[in-house]
């Protein structure tokens, strides 16, 4: 989930005091940063794709921005969270932030939200979306089972130095696409893979999410190709608004 997924505005700090503890460069464009906190050993987090809001402060501005991520990685044991951040240059305020973080530095996390849900009846499984999407993408490969069902996935980066190493079983199918300076609108090289794909139309699961607007548009085609697949559908993001809140 990215940074545009949220409001940005003061308010009351949410639950979770917490303190970076590492900070990792994954690809040129996610950095993982782990953090740590005494309260969140109160934390429950049973699914995969779930995600919380961060609020981060804005030194420029004397205030804070509040965005919604995924989350990543949970060991309650030590208290830590792993929230993986994609990094946009300096256009907003939490990607600005997660480009100079430091171990030390000091957030506030809201509690677990949301989440993905496996469909036991599923026959197939369809897991795609941009790097926005990734980290949810990943979570939910971790917490599949190994029971034979064929799963796709199709994610979009910027270039191939963006892919990461995924779980997968023998029946898991990775398609990684790299944009490499594609001036198309986003998404549109997601959709045109996506409709190569050769999807049964025995019920499936879906799992989309990226920027909204392609998002709307792959999951339409894939209501009319796959109808009795259940689908799960985020728009993460809009491209051209910095304030874009998701209805779906």
């Amino acid at each position: 989930m990215t940074e545009t997924a949220s409001e940005s505005r003061p308010g009351r700090l949410p639950a979770h005091r917490v303190t970076v503890t590492g900070i990792e460069f994954l690809t040129p464009n996610m950095r993982r940063i782990t953090f740590q906190g005494d309260t969140l050993a109160t934390v429950s987090v049973p699914l995969p794709a779930q995600w919380l809001k961060v609020v981060l402060p804005v030194p420029e501005e004397k205030g804070r921005a509040n965005r919604a991520y995924t989350i990543r990685h949970f060991y309650p044991g030590w208290r830590t969270m792993d929230i993986d951040f994609v990094l946009h240059g300096d256009r907003g305020p939490a990607s600005a932030w997660a480009r100079c973080a430091m171990v030390g530095d000091v957030v506030h996390l809201g509690n677990p939200r949301g989440g993905h849900r496996m469909e036991p009846d599923a026959r197939w499984r369809l897991l795609a979306g941009d790097e926005t999407a990734l980290p949810a993408i990943a979570s939910i490969l971790d917490a599949l089972p190994i029971d034979g069902i064929p799963t796709w996935v199709v994610i979009e980066v910027p270039s191939m130095d963006d892919a990461q190493p995924l779980r997968r079983s023998e029946t898991t199918e990775v398609h990684w696409i790299a944009r490499d300076g594609n001036h198309g609108p986003p998404g549109c090289l997601l959709e045109d893979r996506i409709s190569s794909l050769s999807l049964s139309g025995e019920e499936g699961q879906v799992f989309l999410a990226g920027e909204a607007a392609a998002v709307k548009k792959i999951r339409r085609g894939l209501g009319r190709r796959v109808p009795q697949a259940i689908m799960d559908a985020k728009g993460y993001w809009l491209q051209g608004q910095a304030d874009h809140r998701d209805k779906s």
